[in-house]
């Protein structure tokens, strides 16, 4: 009786306790992996919380893949908070989990680093949980690069919306390209004020003194992390009160903590190639890190263009058709960077960082300077086009910092030093083997700087104070002639010299007022010594998340843009060789117009609003929109000024003739900015790792107040009417496809260029595709860019662009080609903490 009794209820227990199987189809999981975004690696070792609200409900660590995985989840609401050490914690927004369904997710995890704006501008990107930032921002880490083939980083910026690509001469790969920012820094009026766009490099400022910006061509991505781009007068770095459209921070690449590498090899069209070599590890307290990167390329000449140099043949009666005066237009551009890094950890909390970088390159360019010659075809039928003879650019650009990182009293301190040389060279005649020619110029800028950042929390609030300085000694030289002697290039004359110490003190308060509500507080102090600027700036800025996955935000503040080193400390040059020309010039004196300085030219002001919205979806979707204005005081430009009676050029080869106007920089009147960009990446249902890719911008950028003589003197400035080269529309649309482990993607994607663009071309759409495949251990990418080869032509089309509708009539301007179809396969091999 008692046995069957046992019996009996063993049986009862079997029925009443569910099968495995019936558990499973009642419950869910959840799955994934977690990513270092910085080297595109899996994470190992990073803790997983599964979150019920605010409760943890299992905990888990991932392996040595950056797998996890949650089984038995109950139907119900989650989500999950990933952390490492190193690393900024991310929670990802909620996700519904239903009976029998698995959840996989991908979660990238951002390093924290003292050389980003996310850690000392209080830009808080994490991972996939909804920025805290008041301002718009866009983080792009090295594995985009790689994944879409990009070898120059201009490639990805031009395609993000509020952000235009200016070129000097065409689209080949060494043509100088500068960047502005919802139309700041644009070639307003013709002219390039690239320093209302602060260029960061680890945070420190990159600053041509001639030019005022930075040559984007100069950067592959081959030595950085990621780039981070914050648009408008929002948060950004110590020195970020000296900007009006935005800041760019290229944050070079740190030491990983286990043994990593990541070898890359690739070819394609028109020559090109390109190869990649990092490792990286941890031993023990040092950290170490070698990165060494070439990138080259032919250029887009075919065999059969010649150039014609004879406007600046100096051999005396050889000219078209004459043979001696044309060469074979070249384009071959050689760009190497190089990364060394020791990081010694005196503790879990203090560590000294010791780098050093060198981005050189080399550019054989008498292709990138030519235009259509109206003579017609040479001896042999081929098309003449302008050039100099023997063009040859170096830019060399070493640089040597140390970042010191501890805590001290609870808080955070970064102490940071660096030194850095920009060099440009360019020989109009000798090529490298020796130097001289009729036309030589150097530009060298030595930049230094010292800052200290300390960051405290105090129960809701987070205090930063930073302090630092930071200078450039600049001076700039040039040769013209038209009967060359040879000269070394120490031995050219200082057209230009100058020196500018910039301090910069930040006092911000970051208020939790509550869980769901932010605010920021920040106060700017700039003193300038050569550029007389010594100013206030306050910045507020609110964050509003009425949940996990969307914010709301808005930001005021004030900024500048001082003027150039090189606007104030040039001196009168009336070398007609150095001369530039305009439509006032008459025809027989085509070259009339002197250049000169202007000590009492100041810096612009400027004050910006900021709206925006956006909301994250499970995985990789977003949704973002932003809308901005910018008012600007006392905006610089070049002016034509008309020069004293009796001035003449002094040498050169029209030396005795007339100067009729002076090219001088002026505060004139003010500049609008203001418009809309909206930014959207959408999963496609039932497909998360495919996503639909959106963006539209709309940015109007023009002048008030202008005087109508000056208007009628620079000819593309009218009041009211949108700048030249800064495009009043643009979008583009795309489909994506990532794998979970990211090992595997596809992309399809086009941009529309609309009128005023920087080509000075019609409205045209720009396509690019590719995709990374595993092949074994090795990662295969292939890429296509400008896949229909639009607007593709070789060179600067001369007072061939769309005529701009000036004060008194269309203005002529000159189109610059986009670079051709072209092809590249990269074979690439990654190992240890890098691989994927």
């Amino acid at each position: 009786m008692k046995l069957r009794a046992f019996a009996l209820a063993v049986l009862a227990g079997m029925l009443l306790v569910p099968s495995s199987a019936a558990l499973a189809q009642a419950t869910g999981s959840v799955a994934g992996v977690v990513i270092d975004v910085s080297s595109g690696g899996a994470l190992q070792g990073a803790t997983v919380e599964l979150l019920s609200g605010e409760v943890a409900k299992a905990t888990v660590s991932t392996d040595r893949k950056g797998a996890f995985s949650f089984a038995n989840v109950a139907p119900g609401t989650y989500s999950v908070r990933t952390a490492s050490s190193q690393f900024q914690t991310s929670t990802s927004a909620p996700f519904s989990v239903a009976a029998g369904e698995q959840i996989t997710l991908s979660v990238d995890l951002q390093p924290v680093s003292t050389t980003s704006m996310k850690t000392i501008g209080a830009v808080s990107v994490q991972g996939q949980s909804v920025s805290n930032s008041s301002a718009s921002t866009t983080t792009i880490s090295a594995t985009t690069f790689t994944d879409q083939g990009v070898l120059q980083i201009q490639n990805v910026l031009d395609q993000l919306p509020g952000v235009t690509i200016e070129h000097y001469d065409n689209g080949a790969p060494g043509n100088v390209t500068t960047l502005a920012i919802r139309g700041a820094g644009g070639f307003v009026g013709g002219t390039n004020t690239g320093y209302e766009v602060l260029v960061l490099q680890d945070g420190e400022p990159l600053r041509n003194g001639e030019y005022g910006d930075f040559d984007l061509s100069s950067l592959t991505p081959g030595i950085y992390s990621s780039i981070e781009l914050i648009k408008g007068v929002g948060g950004t770095s110590l020195f970020g009160a000296n900007t009006i459209g935005g800041t760019l921070n290229l944050e070079t690449r740190d030491p990983t903590k286990t043994f990593g590498a990541d070898l890359i090899g690739g070819f394609g069209t028109w020559g090109t190639s390109q190869y990649d070599l990092l490792v990286s590890d941890t031993v023990g307290k040092v950290g170490w890190l070698i990165d060494e990167h070439e990138y080259g390329t032919s250029g887009y000449i075919p065999a059969n263009f010649w150039a014609d140099f004879a406007p600046y043949e100096f051999s005396g009666g050889c000219g078209p058709p004459d043979i001696c005066a044309l060469a074979k237009p070249t384009q071959t551009f050689t760009l190497k960077s190089s990364l060394y890094k020791l990081r010694y950890d005196f503790s879990p909390t203090t560590s000294l960082t010791l780098a050093v970088s060198d981005e050189s390159d080399y550019r054989d360019q008498l292709g990138l300077l030519a235009n259509s010659n109206d003579s017609g075809n040479d001896p042999f039928g081929y098309p003449y086009f302008y050039g100099f003879p023997d063009n040859y650019v170096w830019n060399i650009e070493p640089k040597y910092s140390a970042d010191f990182h501890t805590q001290v009293a609870g808080g955070d301190l970064i102490l940071r030093s660096y030194y850095q040389t920009l060099e440009r060279v360019v020989d109009g005649l000798a090529g490298p083997a020796a130097a001289g020619g009729p036309f030589e110029t150097r530009s060298v800028d030595r930049l230094a700087g010292d800052e200290l950042l300390y960051e405290h929390a105090f129960g809701n609030h987070t205090l930063t104070f930073g302090a630092g300085g930071n200078g450039d000694n600049y001076f700039a030289s040039e040769l013209t002639q038209t009967n060359p002697a040879f000269f070394t290039f120490n031995g050219l004359s200082v057209d230009a010299a100058g020196t500018q110490i910039e301090r910069s003190y930040l006092l911000r308060d970051e208020w939790q007022a509550t869980p769901r509500l932010n605010f920021s507080l920040a106060g700017y102090y700039s003193d300038y010594d050569t550029l007389n600027v010594r100013r206030f700036d306050p910045r507020f800025g609110a964050v509003y998340r009425p949940d996990n996955e969307t914010a709301l935000r808005m930001s005021v503040g004030t900024g500048f843009a001082p003027p150039e080193i090189n606007d104030i400390v040039q001196t009168l040059n009336l070398d007609s060789n150095a001369s530039v020309t305009a439509p006032q010039c008459p025809k027989s004196e085509y070259y009339c117009v002197a250049t000169d300085g202007n000590p009492g030219v100041k810096a612009e002001t400027a004050v910006g609003y900021d709206i925006g919205a956006e909301r994250h979806f499970l995985g990789s979707g977003l949704v973002s929109v932003d809308a901005y204005r910018t008012n600007v005081s006392g905006h610089i430009f070049e002016a034509l000024i008309p020069a004293p009676a009796g001035l003449t050029f002094t040498s050169g080869s029209a030396a005795g003739t007339p100067v009729l106007f002076i090219n001088q920089p002026i505060n004139l009147a003010g500049t609008v900015f203001q418009g809309l960009e909206f930014t959207t990446k959408l999963p496609v249902p039932g497909v998360r790792q495919l996503t639909l890719d959106g963006l539209y911008d709309t940015q109007a950028a023009y002048p008030t107040g202008v005087p109508f003589l000056t208007e009628s003197n620079l000819g593309n400035v009218v009041n009211g009417e949108q700048y030249e080269g800064v495009p009043l529309h643009k979008y583009g649309y795309g489909i994506e496809f990532n794998s979970i482990d990211r090992r595997t993607n596809a992309f399809f994607q086009g941009t529309y260029y609309d009128q005023n663009n920087a080509f000075s071309l019609p409205a045209f759409w720009l396509w690019n595709a590719g995709f990374t495949v595993p092949f074994g251990q090795q990662l295969i990418h292939v890429t296509d860019s400008n896949v229909f080869n639009k607007n593709a032509f070789l060179f600067a089309n001369y007072d061939g662009g769309v005529p701009y509708q000036g004060i008194s009539g269309p203005y002529a301007t000159t189109s610059y080609g986009v670079a051709p179809h072209t092809i590249m396969v990269t074979v690439e091999r990654k190992l240890g903490a890098l691989a994927r």
